[in-house]
């Protein structure tokens, strides 16, 4: 059984379904009160268009949040890269493809690897790099484009959450002043990207356990679509790998499930793998911010987070303490 939107879209007219039409007074030949251009009680348009209608009018919505995002947002286009921008985007010895293997398989900086280990932020970066080079304008728009894609993506899954003001609350979200930070500094990219992929998650599990399909216009459905899970798990470990603090994300999902009355011993079991990944690469964070980041001697990014502590960083007042 077809549920969500995609029941919306394929309409039910003879065409869709292979039946011929039954236009009333002229729904198949197109003649009459009811047939032609207007589409009679049964005819194809007259079926077909409010399904068409709801679509156009959520990609809409989905465009009022994009723009939104980009206006509130456009200022920091004529930006320069700051602080340790350079230590995350175009790192000039992870420019080649061997830079690219080094993302992912070494740690610390002084290993040849990147500041943290969040190898799929940082192939964004190495990605980026090959486009715009050491222009930060093209950082900037995509960390913007990366928001405005987690916005959409609230709004989709409060809505399927049947929350009410779901679009207000993914429009204040879009524009806030506290999401500034993650938005317009290049290095916080991390932030915007494991967001877009944990939200993607949530909601792709959410169509997987069957929750809210009657808020998005289709039938509960008899059996699962396993697609969904497996698009849930990737998504979900695509958000850990950009930034582990998206390990809450099955906590979040298995509180979704129990508020909507769904949680089962068998939900259990499909999140749990997802809790022992977050466990996992959440402990792999802690040694490499200890071991290479913050501990006495840990090397230049060490240096650099001490420095800011102490409010200097090569001879200039950028830490707190310079405040």
């Amino acid at each position: 059984m077809k549920t969500g939107d995609a029941q919306q879209f394929e309409g039910t007219s003879g065409v869709d379904s292979g039946k011929p039409a039954d236009g009333g007074a002229g729904g198949r030949t197109g003649g009459g009160a009811g047939g032609g251009a207007g589409g009679g009680p049964g005819g194809e348009i007259g079926m077909t268009l409010p399904g068409k209608a709801i679509a156009q009018e959520r990609w809409l919505w989905r465009a009022l949040l994009v723009l939104m995002c980009l206006l509130a947002y456009s200022t920091s286009f004529s930006s320069k890269f700051i602080w340790d921008d350079g230590r995350h985007a175009g790192m000039t010895s992870l420019r080649d493809y061997n830079g690219l293997v080094s993302i992912w398989t070494k740690l610390g900086l002084e290993n040849g690897g990147t500041p943290q280990y969040y190898p799929l932020t940082h192939t964004t970066f190495w990605l980026e790099e090959k486009v715009f080079g050491r222009n930060p304008v093209g950082y900037r728009v995509v960390n913007v484009l990366v928001h405005a894609g987690g916005a959409i993506v609230l709004w989709e899954l409060l809505r399927r959450l049947g929350v009410r003001g779901a679009f207000l609350a993914a429009a204040v979200f879009a524009v806030h002043p506290m999401m500034v930070e993650s938005v317009a500094w290049t290095s916080e990219r991390k932030n915007t990207l494991s967001l877009l992929l944990g939200l993607t998650s949530l909601l792709l599990y959410a169509r997987f356990a069957g929750i809210g399909d009657e808020n998005n216009g289709g039938e509960k459905q008899a059996e699962p679509d396993w697609n969904f899970y497996v698009l849930a798990v990737l998504a979900f470990a695509g958000a850990m790998l950009s930034k582990t603090m998206a390990a809450s994300i099955p906590v979040l999902m298995l509180l979704g499930l129990w508020w909507k009355g769904k949680l089962t011993a068998r939900h259990v079991g499909l999140v749990a793998p997802m809790l022992v990944v977050a466990l996992g690469l959440g402990l792999l964070t802690g040694y490499v911010e200890h071991r290479y980041v913050i501990r006495p001697g840990g090397g230049e990014c060490a240096r650099v987070v001490r420095g800011v502590v102490g409010g200097e960083v090569d001879g200039r007042g950028v830490g707190w303490a310079g405040l």
